[in-house]
């Protein structure tokens, strides 16, 4: 029965183990090499496609080769993890439609795939510099009566941009098998119109320039270039007109009022820094009387003035004024933002009242201390980052759901395998009887 349970709950662990494993997407497997046709380098452009699990994968080639500079970089993903090791997945190589080969799917993997292919015309498939549709209308179908036409919607040539964020909207008149752009001639990018380009994937302040190659489906291929400029306007804080950037200048608070941050009450005023103010908001309630004191500074003297619904009293020439809002019958509540992050071991937050009582009843604390951590070494004890050549980083933290549910299933099982060593261990060492046996006496 013992052994019968360890290997009941050994085959439990396996089973845990590899579900919370496959849980997480796993690391591409990045391929790079040469096409050649016929014993000659294939012509730019020409396609190779990756197939596994129903999905299909696409790059070209640039003077024979692909994956690799200046030819786009090309990848196998592992979307749900289940891809590469225990039981690695088979990746179909086809180049123009025709099988090339296959290989095995290994996560992180740097693998060079170099294809010699064989071809002739009317065998079906449109390859190598020797067929085209001109050549070999059979493989490679009738050729278009008029060249592919792009139009590049966005960005337009020669306009300004206030923005390093520009729409890259696209389309031609004829079916378009592959989308390619190359951005101040960096590497080309596959992409799937309509898409967005930005600081991150190259976009810079100033002069840009961007080649956008479009490849039919009979393997030609028309390209478009575009000069566009991105210009960030400057600001100028209270200069009265509110810009780009600003909360509010002067007067102008962009259509907000106090009701907009849910005071019915109030007026909003605008900082030095263009920063919207809020301190003279609040909600004021038709059953209680609102007031609003005034503390006049006159020499060493402070008078007050107090201006209520139905009166006023104390009012005095003024050399400094303080004012601030009271409200009887007013309750408080306060709401706090998130705590920043911890600098000097220091965290803080902002309090409001949403009634704007103006009092400090019960305000909850705005600073607190916190523990410094070095940030190496917190992502070294918490988790692991793995980087494979494509540039992306796949994180697999010991806090996500999968994982953490793989941790408490291997504690139980542990504490279950303890419990049952105790069990056994009593029942080995409990005392034995013995019953001596009744001799009969000899006649």
């Amino acid at each position: 029965m013992y052994n019968k349970l360890h290997i009941f709950f050994g085959i439990l662990a396996m089973i845990l183990f590899s579900s919370a494993a496959f849980a997480s997407p796993g690391i591409p497997h990045q391929f790079y090499g040469t096409i050649y046709v016929n014993d000659v380098a294939a012509p730019d452009n020409t396609i190779l496609v990756a197939s596994v699990d129903d999905d299909t994968y696409s790059t070209i080639t640039t003077s024979s080769y692909f994956g690799k500079d200046s030819s786009p970089i090309f990848y196998v993903p592992d979307p749900e993890g289940d891809r590469g090791d225990p039981n690695p997945e088979t990746i179909s190589f086809s180049v123009g439609g025709k099988a090339a080969g296959s290989e095995t799917f290994e996560n992180n993997g740097y693998t060079e795939l170099n294809f010699e292919l064989t071809t002739y015309c009317d065998d079906g498939f449109c390859l190598g510099v020797d067929e085209t549709c001109s050549t070999c209308p059979e493989d490679c179908g009738d050729c278009p009566v008029e060249d592919t036409v792009i139009t590049l919607v966005s960005p337009q040539n020669n306009v300004t941009y206030n923005s390093t964020s520009v729409p890259l909207e696209v389309y031609a008149d004829q079916t378009i098998v592959i989308w390619m752009y190359s951005l101040n001639e960096e590497t080309p990018v596959i992409f799937t119109p309509n898409t967005t380009i930005n600081a991150e994937t190259g976009v810079i302040e100033g002069l840009n320039n961007i080649t956008v190659i479009a490849i039919n489906d009979v393997f030609l291929s028309e390209s478009i270039d575009v000069s566009f400029s991105v210009q960030i306007p400057e600001t100028e804080c209270n200069n009265g007109v509110l810009e780009s950037g600003e909360d509010c200048d002067g007067s102008d608070f962009g259509g907000l009022t106090c009701s907009s941050y849910g005071y019915n009450a109030g007026s909003l005023s605008c900082s030095s820094e263009c920063t919207i103010i809020q301190s003279n908001c609040y909600n004021s309630n038709s059953n209680t009387k609102d007031s609003k004191k005034t503390t006049t500074t006159t020499g060493g003297t402070i008078i007050t003035t107090t201006t209520t619904d139905d009166e006023t009293t104390n009012t005095t020439n003024e050399t400094s004024v303080e004012t601030e809002y009271v409200h009887y019958d007013c309750t408080v509540s306060w709401v706090c933002s998130d705590w920043n992050t911890c600098e000097n071991s220091i965290q803080t937050r902002v309090c409001i009242d949403e009634n704007n009582c103006g009092i400090d009843d019960d305000k909850p604390s705005e600073t607190q201390s916190c523990l410094m951590y070095d940030e190496a070494s917190s992502q070294a004890t918490q988790s692991s980052w793995m980087s494979f050549p494509t540039g992306f980083a796949l994180l697999a933290s010991i806090t996500e759901p999968s994982n953490m549910a793989l941790i408490g299933s291997l504690l139980l099982l542990i504490i279950l395998i303890f419990y049952i060593k105790k069990k056994m261990s009593v029942k080995n060492t409990s005392p034995k009887t013995y019953h001596k046996s009744k001799k009969t006496p000899a006649k």
